[in-house]
C-alpha cells in the first residue's frame, strides 16, 4: 500500500538532530507521527478584521462605521443571510 506516493518501505525520514556532541549525527524520525511544524512571522503589512454589528437602521456601510474606523483602515461592508 502506497500514500502519499511512498511505498511502506519508505516510511521513515532521516532528520538532524542538534544540541549533540556530534552536530552531523543523524536520527530517524517517524513521518507518521510527526507533525509540520509552520512558522509564520508577522510582516508589516496585515489584514485585520472586525466583526460589528451593524445599526438596523443603516443603509451606509462607511458611515455606519466611520467611528471605528482608523486612518489608513477602510471599511468592506459584507451580509450573511440565513
Amino acid at each position: 500500500m502506497t500514500v502519499g506516493g511512498r511505498g511502506e518501505e519508505e516510511r521513515r525520514a532521516v532528520g538532524k538532530v542538534g544540541g549533540g556532541e556530534d552536530e552531523d549525527e543523524e536520527e530517524a524520525v517517524d513521518e507518521w507521527t510527526s507533525s509540520l511544524l509552520v512558522l509564520l512571522e508577522p510582516k508589516e503589512d496585515k489584514l485585520v478584521i472586525k466583526l460589528v454589528n451593524a445599526p438596523t437602521d443603516a443603509t451606509d456601510a462607511q458611515a455606519a462605521f466611520a467611528a471605528f474606523t482608523s486612518p489608513g483602515e477602510f471599511t468592506i461592508s459584507m451580509s450573511a443571510t440565513t
